[in-house]
């Protein structure tokens, strides 16, 4: 999907990097999403105990109220919980359409292929970011010419100078 999306007329690539995605991730507002589609107080409760593991620092024991634990199975299926409202977000507002921006999103990898204003379009979605309380990491954000290649999850795309077509 993402290379036939690269053949309709995109010139660039904004490549985004979340600042500390997994620890950043607020459970009140990840909690309020679940109990969108799960209605059983005590499957409510079960994950709100996986999520607020607590931390024995110095002697002192905190519980969590941000971010998933690291390494836990469920973790990922939380990261994408949350982060599916832009997705969602991006296509209701017609981004795709008004922006010419693409957004392709795997866990907190994501790409917006753009036609036109890559610079509108990054603006649009660290908008939509921080709604979520979330930081977009600027240090490894960047634009990206197609010639110029870029990576994403795990693999190189590249627009060919010489036949005008897309390796992988």
């Amino acid at each position: 999907m993402i290379r036939e999306d690269l053949y309709q007329q995109a010139w660039g690539v904004v490549e985004i990097d979340f600042q500390s995605y997994f620890i950043s991730i607020p459970h009140e507002k990840l909690l309020k999403l679940i109990s969108k589609r799960i209605a059983d107080g005590s499957m409510l409760k079960l994950i709100k105990q996986t999520l607020t593991t607590s931390i024995v620092k110095q002697g002192k024991i905190t519980c969590k109220k941000v971010g998933v634990p690291q390494g836990s199975p469920i973790s990922p299926l939380y990261s994408n919980i949350y982060l599916n409202v832009i997705d969602q977000v991006w296509h209701s507002r017609g981004y795709p359409e008004k922006l010419s921006a693409t957004l392709h999103r795997y866990c907190d990898d994501a790409i917006l292929v753009c036609r036109k204003s890559a610079s509108l379009a990054l603006e649009k979605f660290t908008e939509l970011v921080k709604r979520l309380s979330l930081i977009i990491n600027h240090q490894k954000t960047r634009i990206t010419k197609l010639k110029e290649g870029f990576n994403f999850i795990g693999f190189y795309f590249v627009k060919s100078k010489e036949s005008n077509k897309w390796q992988k």
